[in-house]
């Protein structure tokens, strides 16, 4: 029996939909061909990039001296440090951003490379959660205006075999050298202000952050009280949430418990120098 007309439009019709569905749109070609461009494989002066990285590190190893950050946190679990590494003039020429975003996201340290005032290389190295089973490293280049020249990676099992494997050249991506600006200048939300005391088994803190809940805070442990923990001590609710300049150093105990000892305090930046 030959099939009704209906039947034939029918099988048209479904022919015409499967046609469709397996086609690529027009938008998908676009993208992926947007991201191809993105991808640069061959970078002229990348061997110079990699020789300039070097000797950064190797001066930092020898010469270098450092200036380091409080320990940010939130309650989130969100985690911000950095040590921002100098020459014999005192200026940046490395920034080491450790970091852990919230909810077990990615963990790791941002390497910002400087010359002449101008991040020319960023080193990432992380993991993209507590139990990810590769180490990421991703490394970018740019030119001094700020654009991103290109971007490689690889990953391996552990961190000490990244060196091991190969880079991949992967879509262009520019790694902000801001927010470790931020934090080591305590500009924005990373300028601390007076919270109060905290009393530990471990001993007395001050506490700075961020007024207000779910900002950044952090805590220094107080050994000898001076004049001005003194002094807050006979008014705290007078003092919250004024801006304090602080002076500090990182302890490691033998047990290995660290934390951040108080040293000076003053509510102007000059105050920290007389």
């Amino acid at each position: 029996m030959k099939p009704t007309k209906i039947h034939r439009y029918f099988f048209f019709s479904l022919t015409a939909l499967f046609f469709v569905a397996c086609k690529p749109s027009k938008s998908s070609k676009l993208q992926k061909k947007a991201e191809k461009n993105l991808v640069v494989h061959e970078l002229k002066n990348e061997a110079t990039f990699d020789k300039q990285m070097n000797e950064i590190d190797t001066f930092i190893l020898a010469f270098g001296s450092v200036a380091s950050s409080l320990d940010y946190t939130k309650e989130d679990g969100t985690f911000e440090h950095v040590d921002a590494h100098m020459n014999k003039e005192n200026e940046f020429i490395r920034l080491d951003e450790t970091f852990k975003e919230k909810n077990n996201g990615p963990s790791g340290i941002n390497y910002f490379y400087v010359l002449d005032g101008k991040t020319f290389c960023s080193r990432q190295v992380y993991l993209e959660r507590p139990d990810a089973d590769e180490y990421i490293e991703k490394i970018s280049y740019y030119s001094p205006s700020g654009d991103c020249l290109k971007t490689k990676q690889r990953s391996a099992q552990y961190e000490d075999l990244l060196k091991k494997a190969e880079f991949k050249a992967v879509p262009r991506q520019i790694s902000s050298v801001d927010k470790a600006l931020a934090i080591i200048n305590q500009k924005g939300e990373y300028t601390p202000t007076f919270q109060g005391f905290v009393d530990s088994p471990q001993g007395q803190y001050m506490v700075v952050g961020q007024p207000g809940n779910g900002g950044f805070t952090s805590a220094l442990k107080i050994t000898t009280k001076d004049d001005f923990i003194k002094d807050i001590e006979k008014d705290q609710i007078r003092f919250i949430n004024g801006t304090i300049y602080l002076n500090y150093e990182k302890i490691r105990e033998m047990n290995g418990f660290t934390y951040q000892k108080y040293l000076k305090g003053s509510w102007t930046k000059a105050g920290l120098k007389s």
